[in-house]
């Protein structure tokens, strides 16, 4: 049977399920409510290359009906692109008083 933990105690013991992935060489799939939503994989001791990460990427999203060209996977992103995807700051609070 597949290891699992949930989200919820994954972020509280994260070093220890790294460690444990590492130990053992087996995956661990995170659930939240009970379902799977994620997988802690170990990398082999050379680490992924980019060949298998792509290849595992068009894998996915071959199964999932997405397609796309090598070059538009490898592409780099335009800045203006860049900059939809960009996160603002949050604005700290004003400090009200009583």
């Amino acid at each position: 049977m597949q290891a699992t933990s949930s989200v919820y105690e994954a972020k509280a013991r994260l070093s220890a399920l790294i460690n444990e992935v590492l130990r053992t060489g087996e995956s661990l799939i995170l659930t939240r409510h009970g379902k799977p939503v994620a997988r802690l994989v170990p990398c082999d001791a050379h680490g992924d290359t980019e060949a298998d990460a792509l290849a595992a990427l068009h894998t996915a999203a071959k199964k999932s009906g997405i397609t796309y060209s090598h070059d538009q996977l490898t592409a780099p992103i335009p800045a203006e692109e860049w900059a939809a995807l960009a996160v603002a700051p949050k604005k700290p609070r004003k400090a009200t008083r009583r």
